[in-house]
């Protein structure tokens, strides 16, 4: 590897990728298939050794001043026409099936979007083989819910 070439910017890779900036980055499913949409010359690929996959939540910390609020809001994403809007917009995955008769057919024939089963057995989440960063993970989660 060339790692005087390599560089480490956070979660923007799509914004350096669409202005030609970088070549190749990684970078999130959903922020690769938005570019995909106005540049057929962006392509998005899953390694045969495999890639991370990951999963978004929506969480309200014990703490919130404004917990109705925040329940309101999550039961009106979790609403099959809102979370397809949603979904639809920012070209993200949708775990709600009872979304999927709003969703553009399109996206939801996309594998990028949606993953086979051959591709969803090369995804894996992230882990660590370490009690103390485990440990360290739990307690941060425990301090926030």
């Amino acid at each position: 590897a060339h790692t005087d070439q390599l560089v480490i910017i956070g979660d923007v890779g799509q914004d350096y990728l669409q202005n030609g900036d970088l070549d190749v980055v990684m970078e999130f499913n959903g922020d690769i298939a938005q570019l995909m949409r106005d540049d057929a010359d962006i392509r998005f690929v899953i390694p045969q050794e495999g890639g991370y996959i990951f999963t978004d939540v929506m969480a309200i910390p014990a703490t919130s001043p404004n917990q109705d609020l925040a329940e309101l809001f999550i039961n009106f994403i979790l609403e099959p026409q809102n979370g397809a809007i949603l979904s639809n917009v920012i070209r993200y995955a949708t775990p709600n099936m009872a979304s999927y008769p709003f969703l553009n057919l399109d996206d939801l024939n996309n594998p990028i979007i949606y993953p086979s089963e051959d591709i969803q057995k090369r995804l894996f989440y992230q882990s660590f083989n370490n009690a103390q960063i485990n440990a360290l993970y739990a307690q941060v989660w425990e301090d926030f819910v």
